[in-house]
């Protein structure tokens, strides 16, 4: 029986979020037999993602109680040591930073390095710009779609042939379809899904909700957790949304699929976003989506085929097509539909097969 690879899989937390739920979904599905799976995390004491991750995956935490460590390289270079891992997998750019340095100082060649975010604010610092540079030198570097490969070449300086383009994907098994939507339901139910971070256009969104209040009878959901939801509270507040827009905290498993399948129009008015796993979460269940025109966004939703793109950073945008949409309910039934034949190329299978070979033909040395 041939050698197990053994995986060591870097990641910033283990807090709820695109990239830690598509890490526990990869593992969860990836070949026991032929692969070795082991996770660091460098900060937060929020581990609600551990139990995404299937029992028996060795889980290491590197922060000092849940908060940046000092000794943070010192601690993964000796678990190196310990761990003498044939794969090391970076997935944000503090783990990069961290990892690939670890890793230089260790002689660990095969290093990879997924690219869940090729646009930031922050790109230009000094932390980022070190870390990316770092990358560049990994034996794979691992893009989520055609156009972070472009971006990540053109932009960022990237050698092409280091570059890999593995599509997210989901497990479509866990999102079943939602219920036909209802004939002249009297409140149009709208929502998004995630953090409440500033990459997610949240502002935006409360913005345009202020805009459609006494236009249509609707109801939002900005579900999740996260540094802005008390200048969100405080923007419903002053803008008198009480009545309309309402926080209903984290949702994983079967209560986000409940929530999901409630809601007639999913909204993702990000100011970056790469590809959106809960976009695609969202179309499995046959939901339309509104989204902001940017990045990889317009690779998951097609304009007037399984939704509406808006320009971002725009709430009357937003709102008027909201209202345009919650309107016309043979649309909205439409882009539904479509939505969810179009989240059937996304696969967790696909995305699973892509990284085995590539672990597999580094460890070849192929």
């Amino acid at each position: 029986m041939a050698k197990k690879i053994k995986v060591l899989h870097i990641i910033n937390s283990l807090a709820l979020g695109g990239a830690e739920t598509l890490l526990a979904d990869l593992i969860a599905r990836m070949d026991r037999t032929r692969f070795d799976n082991h996770v660091a995390h460098l900060l937060s004491p929020d581990h609600s993602g551990q139990a995404t991750i299937k029992a028996g995956v060795p889980i290491y935490d590197l922060s000092r109680n849940g908060k940046p460590n000092p000794l943070m390289l010192l601690k993964l270079s000796r678990l190196i040591d310990q761990m003498k891992p044939d794969i090391v997998h970076t997935h944000a750019v503090q783990s990069d930073l961290v990892g690939h340095m670890a890793c230089m100082l260790k002689g660990i060649r095969n290093r990879v390095s997924s690219q869940h975010s090729a646009f930031h604010p922050k790109n230009g610092t000094l932390i980022y710009r070190i870390a990316r540079s770092l990358t560049h030198h990994a034996a794979a570097v691992i893009a989520v779609n055609d156009y972070c490969r472009d971006y990540l070449v053109r932009v960022m300086g990237y050698a092409p042939d280091i570059i890999r383009v593995i599509t997210n994907g989901i497990d479509l098994k866990k999102f079943p379809p939602r219920e036909p939507p209802r004939e002249n339901s009297p409140t149009l139910r709208v929502g998004t899904l995630g953090r409440l971070h500033p990459q997610k256009g949240l502002t935006t969104l409360v913005e345009a909700m202020a805009e459609v209040a006494g236009k249509i009878k609707i109801q939002c959901f900005i579900p999740g957790s996260g540094e802005q939801e008390p200048l969100l509270r405080d923007m419903v507040r002053k803008n008198k949304l009480k009545d309309i827009l309402s926080f209903p905290g984290p949702l994983t498993g079967i209560p986000k699929i409940e929530y999901l399948h409630q809601l007639d129009i999913f909204l993702q008015p990000s100011h970056w976003e790469l590809f959106g796993i809960s976009i695609l979460e969202a179309m499995a269940v046959g939901l339309p989506v509104i989204a902001s025109n940017l990045e990889g966004i317009p690779a998951l939703v097609e304009n007037g085929r399984t939704g509406i793109l808006v320009e971002p950073k725009n709430p009357s945008a937003l709102a008027q097509a909201v209202i345009e949409l919650g309107k016309d309910l043979p649309r909205r039934r439409r882009y539904g539909e479509n939505a969810r034949q179009r989240a059937k190329l996304f696969t967790i299978e696909r995305t699973v097969a892509g990284l085995e070979k590539i672990y597999t033909e580094l460890v070849a040395g192929i």
